[in-house]
Parts: structure tokens; C-alpha cells; sequence
């Protein structure tokens, strides 16, 4: 199991209780230049990749008008662009496999959410919907 966390230290635990099973990768998955790396790192210590899941994730409230440039920014980074750098990395891997999983993690957005979180909304139906209609259209 990889765990790309921002900060390590949070897993410790995981890593003592399951050092030959485990590899910390230290990670923003806004960074999206350095997805192929993570994904890249796994394949190498697991000789495969089977699933994806990503758990990154931050709530931004306020109604749409509230919401500046900046904070949208950041959240469709995080909910959006981040994860989709890491969908894109680790398809040529699931291909070459013939198998793998992207799963998503972390709170869905709902009809109800959309007033009061509506970049955080809509920024995760983006990550919810993209994954699946890049598998419909053949690409993974």
C-alpha cells in the first residue's frame, strides 16, 4: 500500500505495524507535476498498481457569491485537478496490467450541499464524473 500523505508523520503508525507492506510518499495532490512520480514510486516497490483511491479533500462554505477566485481555485486543484493527474498517471499501468480501480473516498456532494458549499460541490461531481467517463470512452 502507498500512502501519498502531506504530512508523514501522521502515519506512523500504519508504517510500524505494517513496514513490508507499506510506503509513504510525501504528497499534495495539488501538486500534479509530481502524480506520475507517486504512482510511478508504487509500480516500482509493488511491481503493480490495483486501485486509486483518493481521500484528499477540504470543505469551502459560503454561498456562491461568498466564494473569491482564490478559494475556488483551490478547491477545484484539490477535488479536481489533483485527482485527475493521478487518474491519468496510473491508467497506462492499469492498461499494461489488464485490471485496476479507481475509487473514490471522502464526502460526496449532494443536491442539498449546492447553496451553502458550492465550490467544494461542484469541484467533487467534476472528480466523481471524470474518472468514469474517461473508462466509457475506452481510456481506461
Amino acid at each position: 500500500m502507498v500512502l501519498a500523505v502531506r504530512r508523514p508523520g501522521t502515519v506512523a503508525d500504519l508504517v510500524d505495524a505494517h513496514r513490508d507492506q507499506v510506503l509513504v510518499a510525501e504528497f499534495d495532490v495539488r501538486d500534479t507535476g509530481r502524480a506520475g512520480d507517486v504512482v510511478r514510486s508504487a509500480a516500482e516497490r509493488f511491481d503493480r498498481v490495483d486501485v486509486l483511491v483518493n481521500n484528499a479533500g477540504r470543505g469551502v462554505v459560503g454561498a456562491a457569491e461568498e466564494v473569491g477566485e482564490q478559494e475556488l481555485r483551490a478547491s477545484l486543484e484539490l477535488h479536481l485537478l489533483g485527482p485527475a493527474a493521478l487518474v491519468r498517471a496510473v491508467l497506462p499501468y492499469f492498461r499494461e496490467q489488464g485490471s485496476g480501480t479507481i475509487a473514490r473516498a471522502g464526502a460526496s456532494p449532494s443536491p442539498a450541499s449546492a447553496p451553502t458549499r458550492p465550490a467544494s460541490s461542484r469541484s467533487k461531481a467534476g472528480r466523481r464524473r471524470w474518472p468514469a467517463r474517461s473508462r466509457r470512452s475506452g481510456s481506461g
